[in-house]
């Protein structure tokens, strides 16, 4: 009875101080930008939003030539009850690749936007360039790629973090050439006996894409794929250097619905943990619905859309740094005069770790990758 007692009034208490938190910084206090898309004739890669602690958005686009000063005309999605200026769908100006917006909240408070567009790099990556970001509280401090397109669930961790667990995604001097490599690692998650955000373990990942946190299904947060041109050329292997060691005790976990929907983890004796590292392609719908598309950890090597995969077969141990050569292989023709593409790079120390499964300690270090093509005709 008094464990009932105690578990009804820190649920009481967790009611008052979310209700708190929402009656005094309500979504009609926000002023973001959530999405920004140009016409489908500019071949937009990526974008960013609120980069670093400026209200920068990057758009990273396949060629620049012409851009500098070009009129744009973009898709743009704020948050709700806002207002920007200029609004979404009028012809804007760029000045040296650049330009301006206001957001405004419905509380009026506003936010002063700069718009810049950048030039896709070449399917080549040695991870060298870093920025941090701090959590929504600022006690916490993680690292992310300075390279936009490459994502990871270290946003999504820091609005949990308690402690001073390393996060799971971070730089390391342990390079093969450069200065850094990204290391990968799984770690320890936030178990919780009220089954509030209860998660075993958080697998290090790194992926070509964009981070949506989705509490509801944690899962689909991670969207891989980046627009791949026609004048990038047809992927035709996957290339790179890594270092693994697996973690000692591998779990399971999983979900149980009664009486409440909470995980259950089991450890599996002898088992070792494996890396992942795979490079996907897949079809879109032409234009700027087929921008919208990605594949998440649910369908990503399982989709109707993929046309090509490559997958590393060995995901054994790996003391010294091992060179991954891995063909794609292609289960239908690639047709730009019906579909766009995308290409999704994804890896990870825990094969399962989007599933919550896999051993703490497993360690991942990747360094130069590269998509090699050929021309398409």
């Amino acid at each position: 009875m008094k464990l009932a007692k105690l578990t009804i009034l820190i649920i009481s208490i967790l009611s008052i101080s979310l209700a708190s938190c929402i009656k005094e910084e309500g979504a009609y206090r926000e002023a973001d930008i959530e999405s920004f898309i140009l016409p489908a004739d500019i071949m937009q890669t990526s974008t960013v939003v609120n980069h670093k602690d400026n209200n920068r958005v990057v758009v990273t686009v396949y060629d620049t030539a012409g851009m500098k000063n070009a009129i744009i005309k973009p898709e743009i999605v704020i948050s709700s009850g806002a207002e920007i200026s200029p609004a979404s769908g009028v012809e804007v100006q760029l000045e040296n690749y650049q330009a301006s917006y206001v957001v405004t909240a419905q509380s009026g408070s506003k936010k002063v936007y700069t718009i810049t567009l950048k030039k896709d790099k070449p399917l080549e990556y040695n991870f060298e360039s870093w920025y941090e970001v701090s959590n929504p509280k600022g006690t916490r401090i993680y690292d992310m790629l300075s390279d936009e397109l490459w994502c990871n669930a270290n946003k999504g961790v820091a609005i949990v973090y308690r402690d001073n667990t390393p996060f799971p995604t971070r730089r390391t001097t342990d390079s093969h050439s450069g200065k850094y490599g990204i290391l990968l690692e799984t770690v320890f998650g936030n178990r919780s006996i009220l089954h509030i955000m209860d998660i075993p373990l958080y697998a290090g990942s790194a992926f070509r894409g964009v981070f949506e946190t989705n509490m509801s299904n944690p899962v689909t947060s991670a969207k891989f794929g980046q627009n791949h041109a026609k004048n990038t050329g047809k992927p035709i292997r996957f290339t790179g250097w890594y270092k693994y060691k697996s973690g000692e005790y591998y779990q399971t976990c999983t979900v149980i619905d009664k009486p409440k929907k909470h995980n259950e983890v089991d450890t599996i004796p002898g088992k070792k943990d494996e890396l992942d590292i795979y490079a996907v392609m897949f079809k879109v719908p032409q234009g700027n619905d087929g921008k919208k598309v990605y594949l998440t950890a649910e369908d990503v090597l399982t989709s109707e859309r993929l046309i090509a995969t490559a997958i590393i077969a060995d995901r054994t141990e790996k003391d010294d740094w091992t060179k991954f050569d891995i063909p794609f292989i292609y289960t239908e023709d690639i047709d730009y005069s019906q579909f766009d593409y995308k290409l999704a790079i994804v890896l990870s120390s825990s094969k399962r770790g989007a599933f919550y499964e896999g051993a703490i300690g497993s360690l991942l270090v990747v360094d130069e990758i590269e998509i090699v093509t050929e021309p398409i005709n």
